[in-house]
């Protein structure tokens, strides 16, 4: 589970254009990763462009899920993540983005901002914190970044805890409670057994 882009992005009346953006292709090939780049930028802004104001959507792009959300200013974030990473996450992600960014840049500056004149640096700390790497896995666990106003719930048959992680069993077995211990029936090595 990655995400690869996070950007946010003005929806105008000629155009949508880029404001600010954060990059993970770390993954891909050194000689790929500014094409790479490129088609992700260029996907953002016409996700956006396609998008009502005031609309959240995700959409298959090729092997990516984007997941977009514009605001009714014509303010927009755009996450672009793998097929297995959570879309509520996404979402919240997206909310905490645009509410500091907002707060951060003036409006008056978004109509004729770019990249190189919006001064917002937080966006490589949100994809880098969201980020879900191989070394967090423990014992068939997935540990992923949530927001903590989220609280507790459940995200279908992901057990979702108060705190600032989302857990969800790897083999995608339903867990009754986080307190008992979590054991996954199908892999049980007694599983098979009677008795």
């Amino acid at each position: 589970m990655r995400l690869y882009s996070l950007s946010v992005l003005y929806k105008g009346d000629p155009k949508v254009h880029l404001l600010k953006a954060a990059y993970d292709v770390s993954t891909f090939n050194f000689f790929q990763r500014a094409s790479v780049q490129e088609f992700m930028t260029f996907t953002s802004q016409l996700i956006v462009e396609r998008s009502g104001l005031g609309s959240r959507a995700s959409v298959k792009e090729q092997e990516y899920l984007c997941h977009v959300y514009v605001r009714n200013d014509g303010l927009a974030g755009v996450v672009i993540a793998d097929n297995e990473y959570p879309q509520r996450v996404c979402f919240t992600l997206l909310d905490k983005v645009l509410d500091e960014f907002s707060r951060q840049v003036s409006k008056i500056d978004w109509p004729s901002g770019s990249p190189a004149t919006i001064s917002y640096a937080a966006l490589d700390g949100y994809l880098s914190k969201y980020q879900v790497r191989p070394s967090v896995l423990r014992g068939g666990w997935e540990m992923l970044p949530m927001a903590p106003s989220m609280g507790g719930g459940s995200m279908g048959d992901a057990p979702v805890c108060a705190g600032p992680l989302v857990l969800r069993p790897r083999c995608r077995c339903r867990v009754v409670s986080l307190q008992e211990s979590p054991r996954c029936r199908p892999h049980d090595q007694s599983a098979g057994r009677a008795g």
